[in-house]
């Protein structure tokens, strides 16, 4: 989660556009438009934006750890971690721009440019690969 806060936070800087925006933006989730528009967003909407987010990098991790279970993949297999995290990646990717309604997607993609947009989940692999090798 903290790896891609700050990836939002140093593409909205990088882009020119208030850093809070892209936390904020998540909030849609819950309170739709207005949290799109609101550019420098209310505590509220930064509060819901962060633990949406929180929630979905949990519930990714989770995803790439029942894969490490299940295939038993041990963290000195440098490559099978790395392919997991990546294929965790590229399943968050389609599911939150293909699968879930346009209310469930992470909201941020409306504040950054593609490019960022897919730096932020090429860090969120990056993050996933680290914790990946990281597991005991």
């Amino acid at each position: 989660m903290i790896a891609t806060t700050l990836a939002l936070l140093g593409f909205a800087y990088l882009e020119k556009k208030p850093m809070l925006w892209p936390i904020g933006s998540i909030a849609h989730i819950v309170y739709g438009q207005r949290a799109l528009d609101d550019k420098n967003p209310k505590p509220s909407f930064l509060l819901v934006g962060f633990f949406l987010n929180f929630s979905a990098m949990i519930g990714w991790s989770g995803v790439a750890e029942a894969f490490y279970f299940w295939l038993k993949i041990r963290p000195e297999n440098v490559l099978m971690t790395v392919l997991i995290s990546i294929s965790t990646i590229i399943l968050a990717f389609i599911t939150d721009f293909h699968i879930v309604p346009k209310r469930l997607t992470p909201g941020f993609e409306h504040v950054l440019n593609p490019t960022s947009l897919r730096l932020v989940f090429v860090v969120l692999a990056l993050a996933l690969i680290l914790a990946g090798f990281m597991r005991r």
